[in-house]
């Protein structure tokens, strides 16, 4: 793709915003009016299961036609309903009573959804939290205390919230960094202030993931609702190959992964930018993870890879360094949340991470992978 070297041209191509950079800006929160049995069923998913009438509400569940939704927005806001019913329907009795099929009248409407999107049929960090999120008052600057999620809550207790508002607010941080990458794209040209303001938005970056506990308890989260973005790989669910979506049985058993933190585009595109190679395992893993973000942002990671190789080495412009460092020292705060909230709480049974991966050697790997830079 050949752009005239306007940077906001460039941004909107590849669905980036200046101001929150992947994140969507100002998601729909209300789909028209045939979609209400969505919405209704996700607003009470919480009581539906702990009162054990969630499947009773899904079985009067109508099959809606997507046909009405027209709009970017419309289908990213239908994939967050339909992800939630999903991960609800699957997840209602605990992480270890996996149900093994999703029903039609979910399964068939989120395929035409993410057809439509590109995305994968389960709860991503695309839904659950790129597009998952309303301001609560007026805002200036993003901050996660005045954003409330749109769905996928299945805890009145602010974790819920918060873990991912606050995870809207790094996509928020990290834009300027996207910005100065893109900018360098496309005059050819890494100044000084490049580095700087990639260094700028992954500190700041970094001083708001140390800010999880806040409001996340780390067994509210471990056992509270960290399974509702497992994916499709365990137990019962791999013994078949994965989840059947009813209405789809042609297709087989998908073993999709689930949410992590591996599919924000943020850290791919940086990685790319400044040169950060990583062992054929740890490359695998995370494009894997690449097919989990929308098209466009796969794009985006590519077309940097591919105009940074045409530009003078990053390395030799003052501040590479101080990036290359920032950039190492929020891998060892993800790691350090990562700890306190799967692996302390595990008591040293799991290895598994969100995502449904096995993720520390792994974790630590690509923060050693910025100090061979």
């Amino acid at each position: 793709m050949v752009f005239n070297g306007d940077v906001l041209e460039v941004l909107k191509y590849f669905e980036i915003d200046q101001n929150t950079g992947f994140l969507l800006p100002n998601p729909l929160t209300k789909l028209p009016a045939q979609f209400e049995p969505w919405h209704e069923i996700a607003d009470e998913i919480q009581q539906l299961i702990e009162n054990h009438t969630l499947e009773d509400r899904l079985q009067q569940l109508p099959l809606i036609a997507t046909d009405a939704l027209k709009t970017h927005n419309e289908l990213r806001l239908a994939h967050l309903l339909l992800t939630t019913l999903a991960a609800a329907h699957v997840w209602r009795d605990g992480p270890d009573k996996a149900q093994l099929t999703i029903p039609a009248n979910i399964s068939l409407p989120l395929f035409d959804v993410c057809n439509r999107l590109g995305l994968k049929p389960i709860a991503c960090h695309a839904s659950a939290c790129l597009a998952n999120w309303k301001p609560t008052q007026e805002m200036t600057i993003f901050n996660a205390s005045m954003v409330d999620i749109i769905s996928f809550r299945f805890l009145q207790h602010p974790a819920n919230r918060w873990f991912f508002t606050l995870t809207a607010q790094i996509e928020v941080e990290l834009a300027e960094a996207i910005c100065a990458i893109t900018s360098a794209c496309i005059h050819g040209k890494i100044e000084q202030s490049t580095m700087h303001h990639i260094c700028n938005g992954v500190t700041k970056a970094t001083g708001t993931i140390q800010r999880m506990e806040e409001h996340v308890p780390p067994d509210i989260f471990y056992n509270g609702f960290r399974h509702f973005l497992a994916g499709y790989t365990r137990n019962a669910i791999a013994k078949q190959g994965g989840i059947i979506f009813e209405g789809k049985e042609c297709l087989g058993p998908q073993p999709l992964h689930g949410g992590s933190a591996a599919q924000s585009t943020t850290f791919h595109a940086i990685d790319a930018f400044l040169g950060i190679k990583h062992a054929a395992g740890v490359e695998a893993f995370l494009a894997h993870h690449r097919e989990y973000m929308p098209p466009k942002h796969r794009e985006f990671i590519a077309w940097v890879r591919e105009n940074v190789g045409k530009i003078p080495p990053a390395r030799n412009v003052p501040g590479y360094h101080e990036a290359i460092l920032a950039v190492k020292k929020f891998r060892e705060a993800h790691i350090d949340v990562v700890t306190k909230f799967i692996v302390s709480p595990a008591k040293g049974n799991s290895e598994i991470g969100t995502g449904g991966s096995s993720f520390m050697n792994l974790l630590h790997n690509i923060v050693d992978d910025c100090c061979g830079v």
